[in-house]
C-alpha cells in the first residue's frame, strides 16, 4: 500500500467514527509518535517486551480490565 493510499484510507476510517474519547486517543497517539524520533526506544526492547507491551495497551483499551486507583493503593499499601 502507497504513502497515499494509506492517507485516504485513514482518513477514510476516521469519518466513520463518532467516538469522541476514541478519537481523541488516536489523535494524542499519533502527535506522540509524529514528534518523537521513530523507534529508538522501542527497538532497544526484546520481541516479548514489544509484545507485552503490544497487549497492556489493547488491555487498557477495555474497562473490564482496568482496576481502581484506590483497590491498587490498598493492594499495595505496605509499600506506598
Amino acid at each position: 500500500m502507497t504513502t497515499s493510499e494509506l492517507k485516504l484510507n485513514l482518513h477514510t476510517l476516521i469519518e466513520k467514527i463518532n467516538d469522541d474519547s476514541f478519537l481523541l486517543k488516536c489523535y494524542t497517539l499519533i502527535l506522540r509518535m509524529k514528534d518523537s524520533k521513530e523507534g529508538i526506544l522501542w527497538n532497544k526492547l526484546s520481541k516479548e517486551e514489544q509484545d507485552e507491551i503490544t497487549l497492556i495497551e489493547k488491555e487498557s483499551l477495555d474497562s473490564s480490565t482496568l482496576i481502581s486507583n484506590n483497590d491498587m493503593k490498598l493492594k499495595h499499601k505496605k509499600w506506598l
